[in-house]
């Protein structure tokens, strides 16, 4: 039986956050990172940001989440990196996630608010707080639509794995094709 790991992480953006609404764009690009790189690894995930912190669950095997923590860990984009919680766990609760995005919502609010909270402040957690984080987070929609699920994803995932070279030879011989039909169509 594979042993998983499940790593919380708290941290500070080192960006100022989008005031005009939507998905911040730097929180938008460590998203498309993070599901292109996470579906390679077989690591799945959620992803909260709110009130200039971010609030991160990672899933996968140990020493590929320590690899993926480490990489986190030097990333420019945020600082203040500390782990909340670091343990085994027998089943993931994001395996079909390689990266879920929820955005602020009355869930979260609520569970500010019934914790004395006036705004997102993850370092302040105890462990029951961060037990209902990821209770509300596991239930919650990802509404950005880029979220594939990995069982979802499987081709895209396969094609993931390939280098460089032959996604682009492979986009160029793909593009050739649909031409070529729709040449011999028209």
């Amino acid at each position: 039986m594979t042993e998983f790991v499940q790593l919380i992480y708290a941290s500070k953006a080192n960006f100022k956050p989008n005031l005009t609404g939507g998905v911040d764009k730097e929180v938008a690009r460590i998203l498309m990172q993070s599901r292109r790189n996470n579906a390679r690894r077989d690591v799945g995930g959620v992803l909260y940001y709110g009130d200039g912190n971010f609030f991160q669950c990672l899933e996968g095997e140990p020493s590929v989440i320590e690899k993926v923590f480490g990489k986190i860990i030097g990333d420019s984009r945020h600082k203040e990196v500390r782990v909340l919680s670091r343990r085994k766990v027998p089943n993931r609760n994001f395996a079909s996630w390689s990266m879920k995005y929820v955005p602020a919502q009355e869930g979260i609010r609520r569970m500010l608010k019934n914790n004395g909270f006036s705004s997102f402040d993850p370092y302040k957690f105890n462990d029951a707080m961060i037990d209902q984080m990821m209770g509300i987070l596991s239930g919650a929609d990802d509404p950005t639509g880029g979220a594939k699920r990995l069982k979802e994803a499987g081709l895209f995932s396969w094609f993931l794995s390939f280098p460089k070279k032959w996604k682009i030879g492979l986009g160029i011989g793909l593009t050739g094709l649909v031409v070529l039909i729709i040449w011999t169509v028209s």
